[in-house]
């Protein structure tokens, strides 16, 4: 979708794409300015109005609320989503003009209203709702503000709350952060400063920056589920040991297996920017990218990265290429993905892409890249790339013999007959698909040990009992989609 493009379901055209999101169905959501009137917002989803500025709130704090901003919102990978966001023409006056809404309709907290966990103290009250992040298991990951109830000081904090399967809240409250709380012997002082340097995945697992009182180098901590991966002025893992710096800039994102990535950028004048994924570098300052050969990389702190449950990283980067129309790009992995000035859309080069927050995402899954750019011909917009890979197999969870155990195949074709083969060792074993042969990564005999249908997504999610009898055997698994006769990759699994 273009800028000047009419929004589906209304006469009116986009003016302006401020936030934007993408899901494993390719499923796309943004808010967007749009010339209806002077200054107004809608949110459009896959092109069509989804709900319009000053809307009704038919569950709002009282009668005649109306949506008036969005602070944030988070699509999940089933399609809902989760907004936090400003009332106007509130009722009697009231303050409490700020709430979490669930799919928009559903009123799910509003400020002033109680906090219920129970280790803060009673009389504690909700101030604020700021950034959200919303996973599929049923929890959201709120940046919110709270006033306490005894000492009547605001504090700033992330927060988990729990939602249940038709949107309402649990009652479950986790504060996880806290300004004021103490870090290691730190004192946080600051809390992640926007959406892209936190992040949850469907385990509950939370990864952020935060800034801490050390001062002096080691003013900031990239945090996760109660570990420091990094602190300001120690040593790291890029370059035989050069210190962190500027994590309070870093940019992260964490996938359903907990894999992590976060930018960095080291106190060094000869490795300045690194890619940091599960503690090692993926990229670093000076690195020979094939794709941008002969020049090699130089900034990438700072700017959004995202992770797919596959292990796939998406980054944007700059390089030495003298020509400054085409020195920057869009990566996956180490290879160039889109590239300023020399890939194209409908004919027409690609300008400039954008890197503000909310700007470019990878999904869960893999397969989806949305990112928003302006080409060379002055149209601007958010464009979506199907990579189109082949199904992902993911590790065996948990990989024990005697328990039940799950396997998961990504990128398989919606509604796909999907199999699962395990054999004892590697090879290249022939296996007949609609009357082709395909060599599998498997050696003969190959048994079949699980059977579904995927999912809308391409999503396949199937668990049954190993046999006891199994522990202590090397197994090797690979998965077929029926349907479209395309092979996963090989997964070992150690019982």
């Amino acid at each position: 979708m273009e800028i000047g493009d009419v929004i589906g379901g209304t006469p009116y055209h986009v003016l302006r794409f401020d936030k934007l999101q993408i899901n494993d169905a390719g499923e796309w959501h943004a808010q967007v300015l749009w010339d209806r009137a002077t200054n107004e917002f809608c949110l459009v989803r896959n092109g069509a109005l989804a709900h319009e500025f000053r809307e009704l709130l038919g569950d709002g704090p009282g009668a005649g609320a109306r949506w008036n901003w969005t602070h944030g919102l988070s699509m999940n990978e089933a399609g809902q989503v989760f907004y936090s966001m400003g009332f106007t023409n509130n009722p009697t006056g009231l303050l409490d003009d700020e709430g979490l809404y669930y799919e928009f309709d559903s009123l799910f907290a509003l400020e002033s209203d109680a906090v219920l966990d129970p280790a803060v103290p009673a009389g504690s009250r909700w101030h604020d709702w700021d950034e959200v992040q919303f996973n599929d298991t049923g929890t959201v990951l709120a940046d919110a503000d709270y006033e306490d109830g005894t000492t009547g000081v605001d504090h700033r904090v992330l927060v988990k709350l729990g939602v249940d399967p038709q949107g309402l809240p649990t009652g479950s409250e986790e504060i996880i952060l806290r300004e004021g709380d103490l870090l290691n012997g730190s004192t946080i002082l600051r809390m992640p400063g926007t959406s892209r340097q936190s992040d949850m995945n469907d385990s509950g697992d939370v990864i952020a920056t935060v800034r801490v009182s050390d001062g002096g180098p080691q003013k900031s901590v990239i945090w996760m589920n109660g570990v420091e991966l990094a602190r300001d002025g120690e040593p790291s893992s890029v370059g035989g040991g050069l210190d962190w710096s500027n994590l309070e800039n870093a940019m992260m994102a964490v996938n359903s297996r907990g894999d992590y990535v976060f930018t960095t950028k080291l106190n060094s004048t000869s490795i300045r920017d690194a890619l940091i994924v599960n503690g090692h570098p993926l990229v670093q300052y000076g690195d020979a990218l094939p794709d941008i050969a002969p020049y090699v990389l130089r900034y990438l702190h700072g700017k959004e990265v995202d992770i797919a449950d596959t292990g796939d990283v998406l980054w944007y980067g700059s390089f030495n290429d003298p020509n400054g129309n085409q020195d920057e790009a869009l990566f996956l992995n180490d290879r160039v993905l889109v590239r300023e000035g020399i890939t194209m859309i409908g004919g027409v080069a690609i300008e400039e892409i954008e890197t503000d927050e909310f700007s470019y995402f990878l999904s869960d899954s893999g397969r989806w890249v949305v990112f928003e750019a302006t080409l060379a011909d002055g149209r601007e917009g958010i464009y979506r790339i199907d990579l189109d890979p082949d199904p992902t197999l993911l590790p065996l969870d948990p990989g024990v013999a005697g328990q039940v155990n799950t396997a998961t195949v990504l990128n398989a074709g919606p509604g796909s007959r999907v199999l699962v083969g395990a054999s004892s060792r590697r090879g290249n074993a022939l296996i007949q698909c609609h009357g082709s042969l395909l060599e599998s990564g498997l050696s003969a005999p190959v048994a079949k040990v699980a059977a579904a249908v995927a999912d809308g997504a391409g999503k396949v999610v199937h668990s049954r009992v190993v046999a006891p009898s199994l522990v202590g055997t090397r197994w090797y698994l690979q998965a077929l989609d029926m349907d479209r006769c395309r092979l996963s990759n090989v997964v070992p699994v150690q019982f």
